[in-house]
């Protein structure tokens, strides 16, 4: 979106999401008007790092298929607004509205949750049952842009692009300024949270003492010393100009991260989801 604005200044973003909006507003600024509205279901979390299945097939035995008055009022309010075009990141009911609208779609993904669902057949029928519906629906898309690393199906898709993420605004000197590093120090970003970061530091190897964490958490005022910097997770240092200033970022697998990390040309140490089909890929 913020790329479609460079290009285009006229443009104006409707975002339904129930992402909160001022991470949202930390990246756009105030090229959008938010409505909080369950787009998607996709799995349920116990931790970061592990789903619940029980939850999820009951999340996703609610939400679809969606009803008919649910798309029907979106249908109606994208018609309202007179929306040119709906953009869609893997979340199926903007497609469904949009058809219903007569509005073009494009669907944007590195991955389906049909292909994810379809991964749980075994141990999680109740999850895989909704792949055949979910497969349907997005090849109903009247554009499908495909971004690296492609996970299902690498030849699908009208065109395959280059990872896709926030570019930095500021250069990797003022962020390390404004952290109270030098230049040239040693810096990590820590993805996540404070008690991993505890974990670490309690199991630091010997010869790195000079490296510092720097840890996005909810509470910064909560320190962990003077080799860790605890960072806002919302409303701090932006996320992309974190990556761009550390020598390397240690976090879970997620394609945001990832791109980001790409595209900063720095190194990641990860941890997998041993469930998601994604991980191998990532």
């Amino acid at each position: 979106m913020a790329a479609m604005h460079q290009r285009e200044p006229r443009c104006h973003f409707h975002i339904f999401s129930d992402v909160p909006e001022a991470l949202i507003r930390e990246s756009l600024g105030p090229i959008f008007t938010f409505y909080r509205l369950r787009t998607d279901v996709g799995l349920v979390q116990k931790t970061l790092l592990c789903e619940d299945v029980d939850a999820s097939v009951e999340a996703l035995d609610a939400f679809y298929p969606p009803s008919v008055v649910m798309v029907e009022d979106l249908a109606d309010q994208l018609a309202r607004m007179q929306c040119r075009l709906v953009l869609c990141d893997i979340a199926p009911l903007g497609i469904r509205a949009a058809d219903v609208a007569g509005i073009p779609s494009v669907l944007v993904e590195n991955f389906t949750w049909d292909w994810i669902y379809d991964g749980y057949a075994e141990h999680a029928p109740g999850i895989a049952a909704h792949a055949p519906y979910l497969k349907k629906l997005f090849g109903q898309a009247s554009l499908h842009l495909r971004t690296e690393p492609l996970c299902n199906n690498p030849g699908d898709g009208d065109a395959a692009l280059a990872p896709i993420s926030r570019a930095p605004r500021q250069t990797s000197e003022a962020v390390r300024a404004s952290l109270g590093f030098a230049a040239d120090a040693r810096m990590i970003l820590f993805n996540l949270g404070r008690d991993d970061a505890q974990a670490a530091l309690d199991n630091w190897p010997e010869g790195c003492d000079d490296v510092r964490l720097v840890v996005p958490t909810p509470d910064p005022a909560l320190g962990l010393g003077d080799r860790v910097v605890c960072v806002a997770a919302q409303g701090g240092p932006y996320h992309p100009d974190l990556v761009q200033a550390c020598d390397g970022v240690v976090g879970k697998l997620g394609y945001s991260t990832v791109a980001e990390v790409y595209h900063a040309g720095v190194p990641m140490a990860y941890m997998t989801r041993s469930t998601f089909r994604e991980s191998d890929v990532l």
